[in-house]
């Protein structure tokens, strides 16, 4: 793989295969999204996602990454993650990755690929980005109709900003953290934003390699010299 570097705060890697290049940022969060390959189960029970987030705590310390948010659901994982050293977020992935098919493999006898090859990974603003995707991330289970409630969902970050709830996995986010200096009242505008305010679109999610204000859009745009908008793969269609 060849890393390269604009200074300090952002490169590109750029895979070997005739495949997309990875934006990644030293300096803004990042969204990370993990699927089963063909969409396949990735958590059979609720031990499953224990063991998931024990390789969490273990390997994002061990690469000096910080967890701002997540949330594990049957099929796919959501996390915000901020990255501080060149190629530590990738790699961490990948043993995360590993670790959890070796576990799988040999608890409910699987073969082949359990996990897509590559993860999804998007810049994340330090304020409408941020805060946007983690809300986006902590109802899944509600908008999945899992529960009615992100507090009754335990897999997920929510439980630690809207509740004060202990998580050894969470690196506080810096936007809930600007919220207020008073404790009570950071979960109280938490929780009021988690459920007030509009949602981030799946379609954003999907299309953009960017997500945040307009200005952020466009200074990631200068840097990378890559548009915000993902074009769809193929020729494009012809205009009848």
């Amino acid at each position: 793989m060849i890393i390269s570097t604009f200074g300090k705060r952002l490169f590109i890697e750029r895979p070997k295969m005739p495949r997309q290049p990875r934006l990644i940022s030293l300096e803004y969060p990042m969204h990370i999204m993990i699927r089963g390959n063909n969409r396949q189960v990735l958590f059979r029970e609720d031990k499953d996602k224990g063991y998931f987030r024990f390789l969490l705590k273990k390997y994002l310390a061990l690469h000096f990454l910080e967890l701002h948010h997540y949330c594990l659901m049957n099929n796919h994982v959501h996390l915000i993650i901020q990255s501080h050293r060149e190629g530590d977020l990738s790699t961490s992935i990948k043993r995360i990755n590993l670790a959890y098919y070796h576990r799988f493999k040999n608890k409910y006898g699987y073969c082949g690929h359990l996990v897509q090859d590559r993860f999804k990974s998007i810049i994340l603003g330090p304020s409408l980005g941020l805060s946007q995707c983690g809300k986006y991330n902590e109802l899944n289970p509600v908008r999945a109709r899992i529960v009615s409630d992100p507090a009754d969902y335990v897999f997920s970050s929510y439980r630690y900003y809207a509740l004060g709830q202990s998580d050894p996995l969470i690196s506080p986010s810096p936007w809930y953290l600007s919220l207020s200096t008073n404790p009570d009242e950071r979960r109280k505008h938490y929780k009021n934003f988690a459920v007030n305010i509009d949602i981030i679109s799946k379609k954003i999610l999907q299309r953009q390699r960017y997500i945040g204000e307009d200005d952020f859009l466009r200074e990631m745009e200068e840097e990378f010299g890559i548009p915000t908008i993902i074009q769809p793969r193929g020729r494009p269609k012809k205009d009848k």
